[in-house]
């Protein structure tokens, strides 16, 4: 199909649902920037799609500071941009913090008219003619946004019941549908723009929320899993969210930090020599940076919401897992991480971490 003259991504879903998404708005970006040109350079799979990305850029947050982008090895593989081709616009809706993993794909931040435009769609039965030239590319775990029917929507479901399929896939499977090329290792092109020159040291970042409370492994163990750290000369640092924040979670007499932005816990992450948590969005993206991690499932389905290439240590409850999204979680006793014994991460943590 023709690629339009403005691409819009729309995601105003949590971290984690965002990171599963990631690989789809690559996927889009490299269609809508390189055309075929991008097609015919990367018929062998290499490089990271067709685009523009910048390097030598430096993000500073508190204390925190990400490092410049290492491309060069991968701005040799992506295909010049072909004068012939339309300049598509790339515009991305939803939480501004989150376009440190989207300018370098050639995606800037919503205008101001382009959010009301969005907000009015909803509800409305015919489509506007401000935006017959725009395609919004509309990742969602499940229910299609009550906006009208149009060809220039694409809404792309992640979650399939009865399928135990990654959101990830579903995604990338729905675009493919539609014709769009999904070319090289979107893992790869993650590391390289985000990942390039990691330096961990000997901290292990525990994640002890989680955006359900039976998604969690109960804190009292997770403080004894950083005693035993402690022990074997690690240094344990807790690492709480806004949702903990607000919960009012404290982890007296331990190391804990709150990282102010997205840009912070990215760092933070960065530096970690492991990292361990439950379904959670931080877990998704230490998985996608490549540092070594532990995810700690229990009543939903780790086929399905497992961060890629992680290391899981599953429940073994008879009854795990037992709900397909977070808001399918109906359980009186939640025995499945309040069970998982502390001997039992931590060897698989030990693992993890010689691995």
């Amino acid at each position: 199909m023709r690629v339009p003259d403005k691409v819009l991504f729309v995601h105003q879903g949590a971290l984690g649902d965002f990171l599963l998404a990631w690989p789809a708005l690559w996927a889009v970006a490299g269609w809508a920037r390189g055309g075929m040109e991008a097609e015919r350079g990367m018929e062998k799979g290499e490089g990271i799609g067709g685009g523009t990305f910048c390097s030598g850029k430096t993000l500073r947050s508190g204390e925190y500071e990400k490092k410049p982008f290492l491309l060069s090895a991968y701005e040799q593989k992506v295909p010049p941009p072909n004068p012939l081709l339309p300049k598509t616009l790339l515009r991305f809706v939803g939480d501004k913090q989150r376009m440190i993993w989207l300018e370098p794909l050639g995606v800037r931040f919503r205008e101001p008219e382009t959010a009301r435009e969005i907000d009015r769609l909803y509800g409305r039965e015919k489509w506007p003619e401000s935006l017959e030239d725009t395609l919004l590319v509309w990742p969602g775990l499940q229910k299609r946004p009550p906006v009208p029917e149009h060809d220039n929507v694409w809404f792309l479901p992640g979650f399939a019941r009865g399928r135990r399929v990654s959101p990830r896939d579903l995604y990338l499977e729905e675009l493919q549908g539609r014709g769009v090329p999904v070319h090289g290792d979107y893992v790869q092109a993650f590391r390289a723009l985000f990942a390039a020159g990691r330096e961990p040291g000997r901290t292990v970042l525990l994640f002890p929320g989680a955006g359900h409370p039976r998604k969690a492994w109960p804190l009292v163990k997770y403080l004894e899993l950083a005693a035993r750290l402690s022990a074997a000369g690690l240094e344990p640092l807790f690492v709480l969210g806004p949702a903990e924040v607000e919960q009012g979670m404290d982890v007296p007499g331990t190391a804990c930090v709150r990282p102010e932005s997205l840009a912070a816990l990215q760092a933070l992450i960065l530096r970690a020599a492991a990292v361990v948590g439950g379904d959670t969005g931080p877990l998704h993206l230490a998985a996608m940076l490549g540092v070594p991690m532990l995810s700690l499932f229990g009543p939903t389905d780790p086929a399905v919401w497992a961060p890629y290439g992680a290391r899981i240590l599953a429940a073994a409850d008879a009854c795990a897992p037992c709900a397909g999204l977070a808001a399918d979680i109906d359980c009186g006793h939640g025995r499945c991480l309040t069970e998982l014994a502390v001997d039992a991460v931590w060897a698989a943590l030990v693992e993890t971490y010689a691995g």
